[in-house]
């Protein structure tokens, strides 16, 4: 039971995640560009975003796969 209720928190956390990198994300990582690197915050933004994004899919998709095992 206590494996389930991980796998429920690490969905629903990674559901949040993504949520927020939607809404906040490119801003988000411009803002940390500007304060690391003094080129095009904006490519770097975006590449973050949809780096992250990929990330917090493959988890979800992993513990999909592991819920079908």
């Amino acid at each position: 039971m206590s494996d389930w209720n991980l796998t429920a928190f690490i969905f629903f956390l990674s559901n949040g995640i993504l949520f927020f990198l939607g809404s906040y994300g490119q801003a988000f990582f411009m803002w940390i560009h500007k304060l690391l690197i003094n080129s095009n915050p904006e490519v770097f933004g975006v590449l973050s975003n949809v780096l992250s994004a990929f990330i917090m899919l493959l988890i979800l998709w992993k513990l999909r796969v592991k819920g079908r095992t």
